[in-house]
């Protein structure tokens, strides 16, 4: 999560401060705080270090070069302004060059030279820390004299001031981190791919980082590969370019031929690195110390330490080339578009891969010079990271703009891709061990498709543990994360909105956490997280990076959604191949020989899997069984099949099945369907709500919910009853006709209870009991024994999703001073029960399914719905649930109502667009004789449906886990195959 607002532990115990999880959050880069973020931010990049060859194949441009002290002129220059290599034979290089004492850098930097890097660091750190501190107390000053709260940012003077401050603090920032190379040019580098966050003068400044460092001397490269290669190997290299192609922190990269003509770089390591990079990073663990002395909050020493454990893996660049050639057949297995190099030869101080062409990926106008589709490339590059995270589990973590280029192979091609990237430098590649790797992928998954049960699981997974458990604010965190890229273009309007977004649920949080606790008005939050992985940094870290590419390149990219998709098939490759379904149709289908059911089958092998989903089908007519088929998965990450007996959240179809409990009282006469409710339940109240108006959608209580109700308080069956006995109707009873989404199941159900004096769910047992009825259905909750494999998991079909907003309830005015912009209960998302259940996929979770919610989240499958509503309809000698006279009472629509109105996506909502008669939704059907007859029956949102003629004794169960909200071509298909038997089509209605 990015708004933890106060410290963070790791499994180990490890104290982690606030910023950490506010590193993508816009307020902590307030002008005023910019110094700590910079420390902050080099924290996040310790493990860097040793990878830091930022651009090892870039194409630079260089006038002069030094070459063994000697000042070369410029050279030659290809029509692109690129130079032309001059090759000179390796092998006489070596034997010409002079020995004993010439100038070549020691392999260990002097005591002299440690202690002048370790004044040159301590003073940057002095500098910058007393030019902010006074730049706080001027911009306090400032604000005092603007009227201007600690919050408020945009005045023109205050701007005018902090941009002057950053200009002159980037200026000598990048001055000092050129000096002193190694370790500070990564920070550099990393803050300069931040366009998302960082102001502009440092990104202007600290950009020229990514160009590379100045050249070392030749002599120095060239005792290095002299010590690195064998004499084999010096004989493969046949030409080397003795000017750098570029040259970095860690190492200087030449231009190369082989004996065999190939075109080659040789990434060079630098003399004395290493010791250099130990002492940087022992001057950083003291700098952190003093940061968190004054400031508190800023505490990275853990995170720093956490980093170290990865350098000394970073210096041999054996474990580079394995890494590259890992990556590579990763990405080519996957269809991934992008150019990894390949590798020659690999010691650990020299490392030869092919030379690739190109340009680098932070030059825009190079881009558009060469055509590049800027959205194709960065689709590319964030796929690529896709699927090394979450498919191989092997990712390089450091993304920056330096290490991504864009090939020129094919520029100016007819018909040449001009997008394709090149990645380089895979020093820094991280790992996740098989159990990690699928709990970031279910993470991802989860985040994207709202499965708050999945994320938890995650968390579970991977060791992160909350303090609290306030899971609607957990996904809140996780979508705003991983959520799409900003343009540059609107980068500055949206931090500034996410600012005070961010500011504002801040402030909620608090007050949320006063109410609850009694508190002093300014206690601190609760720390929301105990302990995390190690892993979460380098993950959030890559996040980061990318997203900062797409905002330089001025792109929007659907960041979570092409994570998701790679993550998707980490967790179906999770499940043994033995459990997987290894046909489209469940092989019980084969049990039933019927034209219809062969067809059925046949139809479904026509359907791709991703389209199809999971689904039961089945069609009784007069008791018997006609087809019955099973076919698909459990759900999108699921890939067990669905079977016959699997059980299907079927949304509003479980009110077809509580109307018939409260027909069955009316048939009884234990109920009068003109009287007022309150005759039966006299707390209600409402003398003017019939049990009428109640089965027909007419009382005007469609949206009776309360307004700051969170999920936990909907799924309390006695809490929301009682609600029903105060709330007041919106508009007069039996004037219009409102889709009862959720209070259905309270009002209606709640009757059923106060007229028998028993639970609703016993009563229906009783009469289903009576009629024969043994059945796998669940209207009064799932119970806990009911193992997650039996259960269809439910997903989204994307393509087309209506706007399901329901109508908003008028905001109360309360006494008690919250009806402000930092309400809790106007942010903060546990307050958002009825938007929570609007969500389908939230009846994944656990204790959804196991709540009293008849009118949303009865369980069943295809076969037991078809049984019921046969049951209703029985003739001949069969005892039926309900008479003729009933059922063609419950049929009949009322003159002037139709269906139900428009508000709130309604169809959507009821799955159909069929009208009211009593507890049923009723199409109109013409039958073979030429007659029009009306059906029984309901449907469900995203596409379950029941439907049950009398005259025919024909009905259909259908029920899916793949929720369309348009028109879904299975459902269609499927619906029309079997109609299509009895001589029927499928009415535009349904």
């Amino acid at each position: 999560p990015d708004e933890c607002p106060c410290d963070i532990r790791r499994n180990d115990g490890a104290r982690i401060p606030e910023s950490i999880r506010m590193t993508n959050d816009m307020n902590i880069f307030s002008p005023s705080r910019l110094f700590f973020v910079f420390l902050a931010t080099a924290a996040m990049t310790t493990t860097t270090v040793v990878s830091a060859m930022t651009s090892s194949q870039k194409i630079a441009n260089r006038p002069t070069v030094e070459t063994n002290n000697v000042t070369r002129p410029p050279v030659a220059k290809s029509a692109d302004d690129v130079r032309v290599p001059e090759y000179k034979n390796l092998k006489e290089m070596i034997s010409a060059a002079p020995s004993g004492k010439e100038v070549v850098a020691p392999a260990e930097p002097g005591l002299v030279t440690k202690l002048l890097r370790r004044a040159n660091v301590f003073k940057l750190f002095a500098v910058l820390f007393c030019r902010y501190k006074l730049a706080q107390r001027t911009d306090r000053r400032l604000r005092r004299e603007l009227g201007l709260g600690a919050d408020e940012d945009g005045h023109p003077r205050l701007d005018g001031f902090w941009e002057d401050v950053h200009e002159r603090n980037a200026a000598e920032m990048t001055r000092a981190i050129m000096s002193l190379e190694g370790f500070w040019v990564k920070v550099g580098q990393y803050l300069s791919s931040r366009a998302d966050i960082m102001p502009g003068p440092y990104l202007r400044h600290l950009s020229g980082l990514q160009d590379g460092m100045p050249a070392r001397p030749w002599g120095d490269t060239l005792r290095t590969i002299e010590e690195a290669l064998s004499a084999e190997q010096r004989e493969q290299v046949e030409g080397v370019d003795v000017a750098p192609l570029s040259t970095a922190s860690l190492a200087q990269v030449h231009r190369a031929t082989l004996a065999d003509g190939r075109e080659v770089v040789l990434k060079v390591r630098h003399r004395g690195v290493a010791s250099l990079m130990r002492q940087d990073m022992e001057n950083f663990r003291v700098l952190l110390g003093v940061l968190a002395y004054f400031e508190p909050d800023f505490d990275f020493g853990a995170v720093a330490a956490e980093y170290s454990a990865e350098v000394r893996k970073e210096l041999d660049f054996r474990r580079e080339a394995v890494n590259m050639e890992e990556v590579r057949t990763l990405l080519l297995a996957h269809g991934v578009r992008a150019i990894v190099p390949r590798t020659a030869l690999a010691t650990e101080a020299v490392l030869v891969m092919d030379f690739c062409a190109g340009v680098p990926v932070r030059d825009t106008a190079a881009l558009d010079r060469y055509g590049v589709d800027r959205d194709r490339l960065l689709a590319r590059v964030c796929a690529a990271w896709a699927v090394q995270m979450h498919v191989g589990g092997a990712f390089n973590a450091d993304p920056h703009m330096g290490n991504v280029l864009v090939s020129t192979r094919d520029a100016g091609v007819e018909g040449g891709d001009a997008s394709v990237p090149v990645l380089l430098d895979f020093g820094l590649t991280k790992r996740f061990d098989p159990p990690m790797k699928v709990a970031f992928a279910r993470l991802m998954h989860s985040s994207h498709v709202n499965d708050v049960d999945g994320l938890l699981r995650s968390f579970d997974e991977m060791g992160l543990k909350m303090n609290r458990h306030d899971p609607f604010e957990d996904m809140a965190a996780m979508r705003r994360g991983f959520e799409s890229t900003v343009p540059k273009s609107q980068a500055k309007k949206i931090k500034k909105e996410k600012s005070e977004s961010n500011s504002r649920r801040m402030d909620a949080l608090r007050k949320d956490q006063q109410e609850e606790e009694g508190g002093e008005k300014k206690q601190k939050l609760r720390n929301p997280v105990e302990a995390w992985p190690s892993e979460l940094v380098f993950f959030g870290r890559v996040t980061n990076m990318l997203k900062g590419m797409c905002t330089h390149l001025d792109v929007a990219h659907p960041y979570l959604e092409t994570m998701a998709a790679a993550a998707l098939q980490t967790l179906r490759d999770d499940v043994p191949r033995e459990e997987r379904a290894a046909t489209t149709v469940h092989p019980d289908a084969a049990a039933l020989s019927t034209p219809l059911q062969r067809r059925l089958a046949a139809a479904l092998e026509r359907f791709p899997a991703e389209e199809l989903g999971g689904l039961q089908i089945c069609v009784l007519h007069k008791g018997r069984r006609v087809a019955d088929v099973a076919a698909g998965t459990l759900g999108a990450a699921n890939p067990r099949p669905v079977a016959p007996s699997t059980l299907f959240n079927v949304f509003s179809v479980s009110k077809g099945l509580l109307s018939i409990g409260l027909l069955r009282l009316v048939q009884e006469k234990r109920v009068r369907v003109d009287d007022p409710v309150s005759r039966y339940w006299p707390a209600f109240g409402k003398d003017d709500v019939t049990v009428r108006h109640v089965l027909s959608h007419r009382a005007g209580l469609a949206n009776a919910i309360p307004e700051d109700a969170s999920l936990d308080t909907l799924l309390d069956w006695a809490f929301m009853k009682k609600h029903m006995e105060q709330a007041l109707p919106e508009h007069e009873p039996g004037t219009k006709t409102t889709y009862h989404y959720l209070t259905y199941a309270w009002i209606c159900g709640g009757i059923i209870e106060e007229v028998t004096g028993r639970p609703y769910d016993e009563f229906l047992e009783e009469i289903f009991s009576e009629a024969d009825l043994d059945l796998d259905l669940f209207l009064g909750g799932l119970p806990e024994e009911i193992d997650d494999n039996r259960l269809a998991v439910l997903s989204v079909d994307r393509k087309a999703l209506p706007k399901m907003e329901p109508r908003p309830v008028p905001e109360r005015t309360p006494d008690d001073g919250t009806d402000d912009r930092t309400s809790p209960k106007k942010i903060l998302a546990k307050y958002r029960g009825r938007e929570q259940l609007l969500n389908p996929t939230v009846f994944n979770m656990r204790k959804v399914r196991a709540a009293r919610l008849p009118s949303a989240n009865g369980h069943a499958s295809a076969a037991a719905l078809a049984a019921v509503f046969d049951a209703a309809i029985a003739d001949g000698g069969r005892a039926p649930l309900l008479t003729a006279d009933t059922v063609d009472a419950a049929r009949c629509v009322p003159d002037g109502t139709g269906g139900a109105g428009d508000g709130m996506g309604q169809a959507a909502l009821r799955g159909d667009a069929a009208a009211f008669g009593l507890g049923f939704s009723t199409h109109e059907f013409v039958l073979p004789d030429g007659t029009a007859a009306r059906s029984i029956g309901h449907a469900g949102v995203g596409g379950s449906v029941v439907v049950a003629l009398p005259e025919l004794g024909l009905t259909v169960a259908f029920v899916t886990n793949r929720l369309s909200f348009g028109r879904s071509d299975v459902r269609s298909a499927l619906l029309g195959a079997a109609l299509k038997e009895f001589g029927l089509n499928v009415p535009s209605s349904l």
